[in-house]
């Protein structure tokens, strides 16, 4: 893809580099130079300000070691083999009790096999059936030699919905934050021009960022916005604004509906450095309208498989398959 360079000159914007501590400085070597980007007057911000916060590890933020009280909850567990449901379920169903409101810490080491069967009364067949059931619903996570802990909560997108990624992960009552990673222009490539519809002349956005839920990296995306829709764009903080929220309430744009496609890929080296990325990513291609059916967004935004589950809701019409 062409690059429409923009010279900094006296402008005073801020190269990304400012905003991104050294330590990521390496992860981020593949965004062009030049990529830059710009405060939003009303937001407080001095030079050199470190907007960003310490990546975090596989489980989430890095912790302190399980403390007993937290292994301990699992032996709270009541197990009654009178009962006509059977054990297995009644443990799936007292951890599942424990482990969806996410009091507990993700990367919490569940109790040994031989000491939670001891506690509960149970053989260690009926323990792994309740622990399967909850690993199908990714609830806890079984290493092999190291033991199984709580996994760590997904996102979970309803198809019905047309949300940001701020709102989604506010939604969830996580904290949503970005770092910018490519702020530029760029020229229209032979997908921008089927979908937007504009002439060649007409230049793009190109915006690039790293999403991240309570400082967890989960998506890395990269959308392209007509210039002519929000021109000044730049001057926005786009680190820690949504951009649904920019075009609606400063440019008057009506976001209405969006069609997605969904599909698991490979990591990249990419997605490996900065959303630490070990197995598939699932990416979603997003093109975005207004209530006008005017094309506003092309998007693609990968999400860390082992943090993203996307939720579709079918309804089978009456009369087919006759």
């Amino acid at each position: 893809m062409e690059v429409k360079e923009k010279e900094l000159g006296q402008s005073g914007r801020l190269p990304v580099s400012a905003a991104i501590p050294d330590a990521t400085q390496a992860a981020i070597s593949s965004a062009p130079e030049g990529a830059e980007m710009a405060m939003d007057p009303l937001t407080p911000y001095s030079k050199g300000e470190n907007m960003s916060r310490p990546m975090s590890s596989r489980f989430g933020p890095v912790m302190k070691p399980s403390s007993t009280s937290e292994r301990d909850v699992f032996f709270h567990i009541r197990v009654d083999k009178n009962s006509p449901v059977p054990v297995y379920a009644q443990i799936t169903e007292g951890m599942k009790n424990l482990l969806q409101p996410g009091s507990i810490p993700a990367g919490t080491p569940l109790p040994p096999e031989r000491v939670l069967c001891e506690r509960l009364g149970v053989s260690r067949m009926t323990l792994r059936q309740a622990c399967e059931a909850l690993e199908r619903e990714g609830l806890i996570e079984s290493h092999r030699g190291r033991g199984t802990f709580v996994a760590p909560r997904r996102m979970t997108k309803k198809q019905q919905e047309m949300r940001s990624f701020t709102e989604e992960i506010q939604s969830r009552g996580q904290k949503p934050s970005s770092r910018l990673i490519v702020f530029r222009n760029v020229k229209q490539s032979a997908e921008d021009r089927e979908f937007f519809a504009l002439p060649e002349t007409e230049s793009l956005y190109e915006i690039e960022r790293l999403r991240l839920a309570d400082d967890v990296p989960i998506a890395l995306e990269c959308i392209h916005i007509p210039e002519y829709l929000c021109p000044g764009l730049d001057r926005f903080n786009l680190v820690s604004h949504s951009i649904y929220k920019i075009l609606e309430e400063n440019y008057g744009l009506a976001l209405a509906h969006c069609s997605e496609q969904i599909s698991a890929a490979t990591p990249t080296q990419k997605h490996k450095r900065l959303l630490q990325a070990n197995g598939a990513v699932l990416v979603v291609n997003r093109r975005t309208y207004t209530n006008k059916e005017t094309p506003v967004e092309l998007a693609t935004t990968a999400y860390r498989g082992d943090l993203y589950r996307a939720v579709v809701h079918s309804v089978r019409k009456t009369g087919e398959g006759h």
